[in-house]
């Protein structure tokens, strides 16, 4: 039965519940219809009845308060209206309306998108209409019904809107996207593919969008939606899948190798900067999402066997001649799937949903990217030389620094600094510890350079935390491991010791980081502690007259920190009943305070089981000494009486829990 245009366009008002289209509505939806291009497909018959059922959707879309009566969603069901519906919201040419992928040769064709700000255009309000429409937070029973039977026509023909021929509004397809996956899964799912091909067609153009964040949050859910047992209660629906659906479109992905194909954008110099920081974001999110996902192991494989994907971001990160946002880029993605990939195990906090809950518990789910740790680590192992030299670059004066490393000196409220400290220093340096603390070994491979550029920076840049906490745990690393190669660089080569007791003694100069500098005096201390004299560490700070006078200082302003309000008076609590309110005064310190091994403060710096080496302790004493089986009593003698030997075996006993220098650092983990 074929159908005329004129009995379409006169049917709009029973469809819509009775409203009347005037002759003016009538003759510019008429004239916009016989303006558009037409490519022959088919009988005249077919195209005239395409012209009219586009004409009707128009026609409801002009309405200002726009609903879904139960025979538009009759006229919707029949086969090729639904997928003309949504052209109003992705605006592809008619020409590629029935294409099932973008035309070769049109990549690099990308057309202007509505954005915050642009005139409101017909176009743009029917497309707001449309989404309205079938992302509607209470649809009717037929309305689900539609949208369960027209799921996959409705996916395949938003996918549209990320092709470079199409107009339409991003926010508006995405909004869609995200009810249908909320409600539809699955069968959003199985219209994506499960082979390499069909997702590269449907998600190949969508990241080309990336750097839109409504695109980016889309496409992260797409890859990291939930499986059964960790649904999300929305305000339509449920998100919700199958475990096979799921199972078969990462299967598909990791075919495609896609955490590969997203890196490739961030060290592509062809990119944008701003392309390649939202690809960087992306690859971040992604990553974090899938190292908890019971098969985001599979997804990952290309962080450890890919070698061209570190490779990629590493040679990126060390390339001076390169734009520096660029660098920051690949270096920070690199320290963030380096520091994700750290931990074999991920805790959750499960927040409680209302007062009445218990208290927050936590959930343990093992760290799918530590697969590949070891991978990860032996390539990024080969760039550590040029990592040292990218790091001790930062503050060369020779013109091939950066444009933002050479600019003008910045002025911070009590302070002002000659060079600003770039977020690429503070990643670079991220990216050398995570290295050294996986493999100490590699404490030998940083040169005097880097060590000379890292304590100068830490009192260069006194209000710079974030970097102080990482200088800290570099040092804390080379104190426990006792690298006398390491160590000689820093307190010797780096000047750290005698920079560390001059910075105390400026007092309110150096406030921003008094914090870090007492807690590094007080481990080099704790570990000097632990040595013999004939080690380095201790030999020289027995050496240095200047640490000799400060360790009083040190002691005190240390316990001044153990006081509670940390230096500040605190009130005592009055006794109202007994003595009567007492006189506010500083409460005292407790008297079971300590900052010396087997205190609270030493296991808080990391020192649980270290033993102190005594100073007439001579060098070698320290050795296990097997038990002595105690002798026999006489026969006769009084109960209770022991030789002499037993009472010498029973100090040997003791003795024997004292270890050498080895054992005590096994047992510490030097």
């Amino acid at each position: 039965m074929e159908l005329q245009p004129n009995g379409m366009v006169a049917a709009v008002a029973y469809v819509n519940g009775g409203a009347k289209m005037d002759n003016d509505a009538r003759d510019a939806i008429q004239e916009q219809a016989d303006a558009a291009p037409v490519a022959v497909r088919g009988s005249d018959a077919l195209l005239e009845k395409r012209r009219a059922d586009k004409i009707l959707i128009a026609r409801m879309l002009d309405m200002d308060e726009p609903f879904m009566t139960e025979k538009m969603i009759q006229f919707l069901s029949v086969d090729g209206a639904c997928e003309l519906y949504v052209t109003f919201i992705s605006q592809i040419g008619e020409e590629d309306e029935v294409r099932k992928s973008p035309r070769k040769g049109s990549e690099g064709l990308l057309c202007k998108r509505p954005e915050p700000g642009d005139e409101v255009s017909e176009q743009l309000k029917r497309s707001f209409r449309a989404t309205m429409l079938l992302a509607n937070s209470e649809p009717s029973d037929n309305h689900r019904t539609f949208l369960a039977k027209k799921a996959r026509e409705l996916t395949a023909a938003v996918l549209k809107v990320f092709w470079p021929s199409a107009k339409g509004s991003l926010h508006h397809a995405c909004c869609v996207l995200d009810y249908l996956l909320r409600s539809y899964a699955d069968e959003v799912f199985e219209t994506l593919g499960r082979s390499r091909e069909s997702l590269e067609r449907h998600l190949g153009p969508m990241l080309r969008w990336a750097e839109y964040s409504p695109v980016s949050e889309t496409m992260v859910k797409l890859l990291t939606f939930p499986s059964v047992g960790g649904a999300v209660t929305g305000a339509a629906a449920t998100y919700q899948t199958s475990a096979p659906s799921k199972w078969r479109l990462y299967s598909g992905l990791a075919d495609w190798r896609f955490l590969l194909r997203v890196a490739e954008n961030i060290f592509d110099r062809e990119c944008s900067d701003s392309y390649a920081s939202a690809c960087a974001d992306l690859l971040l999110e992604v990553v974090d999402r899938l190292s908890s996902d019971d098969n985001g192991e599979l997804l990952l494989q290309p962080i450890g066997y890919c070698k061209e994907l570190v490779d990629g971001l590493a040679a990126m990160a060390v390339d001076q001649g390169l734009p520096l946002e660029r660098r920051t880029d690949s270096a920070r993605t690199l320290l963030g799937i380096t520091q994700k990939a750290a931990d074999a195990n991920i805790v959750f906090v499960n927040a409680r949903t209302s007062m009445y809950d218990s208290q927050p518990t936590t959930t343990v789910v093992p760290n799918r990217l530590s697969s590949v740790r070891e991978l990860l680590h032996e390539q990024l192992r080969t760039w550590l030389p040029k990592f040292c030299v990218a790091v001790s670059n930062c503050d060369d004066k020779g013109p091939g620094r950066q444009a933002e490393e050479t600019s003008e000196a910045v002025a911070h409220p009590g302070y002002e600094v000659k060079r600003p400290f770039t977020m690429l220093r503070y990643v670079l340096v991220g990216i050398v510890y995570e290295i050294v603390n996986r493999d100490p070994q590699q404490l030998d491979a940083l040169p005097v350079e880097l060590w000379k550029a890292l304590c100068s920076w830490f009192f260069r840049y006194p209000h710079n935390n974030l970097y102080h906490s990482i200088f800290y745990k570099l040092v804390f690393k080379v104190l426990r491991c006792n690298n006398v190669g390491a160590l000689r660089m820093v307190v010797s080569k780096g000047r750290l010791v005698a920079r560390l007791v001059d910075s105390h003694a400026d007092g309110d100069k150096s406030a921003g980081n008094r914090g870090f500098v007492l807690q590094l005096c007080n481990a080099i201390r704790l570990q000097a502690d632990t040595m013999p004299p004939t080690e380095f560490l201790r030999n020289y700070l027995n050496s240095h007259e200047q640490w000799r006078n400060f360790l009083g200082s040190l002691r005190e302003a240390t316990l001044e920190q153990q006081r509670p309000g940390l230096g500040f008076e605190v009130p005592v609590v009055p006794q109202y009943y007994a003595n009567g309110p007492e006189a506010l005064g500083q409460q005292p310190l407790p008297e079971d305070v300590g900052i010396d091994h087997g205190s609270a403060y030493a296991r808080a710096l990391g020192f649980e089981d270290d033993i102190v080496w005594l100073p007439d302790e001579p060098v070698g004493t320290r050795k296990k000494k097997k038990k002595k089986k105690k002798k026999k009593k006489k026969a006769g003698g009084a109960a209770g009486e022991a030789r002499p030997a037993d009472d010498e075996g029973e100090d040997e006993e003791d003795d024997g829990d004292v270890c050498d220098a080895d054992d005590a650092s096994d047992a510490t983990g030097l």
